[in-house]
């Protein structure tokens, strides 16, 4: 991605006076990560409870000095008849954000695909294997590319810890985002207002900072476009709520329960 683009892409949505490009360049505040949380929440298409998606902090480690997190996100669709949806992912990324290493794989009725990509420092660039197979027509694929960068890259799993930990901040950020093995670019507006959200799990309504911004790339399930969120806005920064545009249309993705290490937090 060159800089022109990224000036018409802040021109286009009207925030060229006030954006800024995220370099990743420093560690941000990671103090709300911890080893064992799990956040499940449910995602609901009108009427319709379409399924689950489970984010765990699994591992925190040091190498070479620098501090790493490994995450891993389930997400299972219920029995429903339009959705048949199971895919699972597992990320590390530092305490700056950045992607260093991704697996998913996703499994269908028909179809299986898997993704694997690794940062290599000294190309700069990942490395990224992908494969599927179409049970439908017995079809195979393996493609590994090399994809080189100009900058660093935060993705999917590590832009939502990245959320946490910016979203009192009142800032509008351009963030170079690796989806899927594929370049992209994510605007947020952090700190737009504080808010009172009520969701299910808890009896009564929660501040939060609302967020919102605009995927400029077709992620996993047609992730693209607006997105709003709300997060708490206590020291661990819970995503409380979500408004995302998927390929069935826009959806509402909302904290079911919370787990802080082996427990699990009464949200009642």
């Amino acid at each position: 991605m060159n800089f022109v683009f990224f000036i018409i892409f802040a021109l286009m949505n009207g925030v060229f006076y006030q954006q800024e490009y995220e370099r990743f360049e420093k560690p941000f505040d990671t103090s709300f990560i911890q080893v064992g949380e799990e956040l499940v929440y449910e995602v609901k298409y009108l009427f319709f409870k379409l399924g689950q998606v489970k984010f765990k902090v699994i591992d925190k480690f040091t190498n070479n000095g620098k501090q790493f997190y490994k995450v891993r996100v389930d997400i299972d669709s219920y029995s429903v008849p339009f959705v048949d949806i199971h895919a699972k992912f597992e990320a590390v990324f530092d305490s700056r954000f950045i992607a260093h290493s991704y697996w998913s794989e996703q499994r269908e009725k028909k179809y299986y695909q898997s993704v694997k990509y690794k940062l290599i420092e000294n190309l700069p660039g990942y490395v990224v294997e992908k494969n599927y197979h179409n049970l439908e027509y017995n079809t195979r694929g393996n493609k590994i590319d090399t994809v080189k960068i100009t900058t660093l890259y935060c993705d999917g799993p590590s832009l939502f810890y990245y959320a946490r930990s910016n979203a009192y901040i009142k800032k509008t950020v351009l963030l170079p985002t690796f989806i899927e093995g594929v370049k992209g670019i994510t605007l947020i507006n952090f700190g737009k207002k504080k808010t009172r959200v009520k969701i299910d799990a808890f009896d009564s309504p929660i501040e939060t900072y609302e967020i919102d911004g605009k995927a400029n790339y077709i992620g996993f399930f047609g992730l693209t476009g607006n997105f709003t969120g709300w997060i708490s806005s206590d020291k661990m920064a819970i995503p409380l709520k979500g408004k995302l545009k998927l390929f069935i249309g826009n959806i509402i993705v909302e904290l079911k329960s919370w787990k802080k290490g082996q427990n699990l937090i009464n949200l009642k």
